[in-house]
């Protein structure tokens, strides 16, 4: 998963494996983040074309032994669009941790 995902153009979807007939994009944000965005799959709210369930996940540091799940929900692809370019915005911040 060494993919740097630096805008929604450099999502690629490939076919999930059955018995799932949905799509699937996976990498690692700017921000250091892992993005796995799936859409089109049965029973799931997200048809992979206007909408996606896009998981974002950290498995930097203590984390990488049970990755911390940062969000998971569905987006519109602006909202999608958004989330990319706001990781790619904020990549040299550094996050205080408490």
């Amino acid at each position: 998963m060494n993919n740097k995902i630096k805008s929604f153009a450099n999502l690629t979807f490939y076919p999930m494996t059955q018995p799932s007939v949905g799509c699937i994009a996976t990498g690692v944000l700017e921000s250091g983040l892992n993005i796995t965005v799936t859409g089109g799959n049965h029973g799931q709210q997200a048809d992979g074309i206007d909408t996606y369930l896009v998981e974002v996940s950290d498995t930097r540091g203590k984390h990488k032994e049970e990755p911390k799940i940062v969000t998971k929900r569905n987006m519109a692809t602006d909202d999608l669009r958004s989330l990319i370019e706001h990781h790619f915005r904020n990549r040299n911040r550094v996050r205080r941790r408490y």
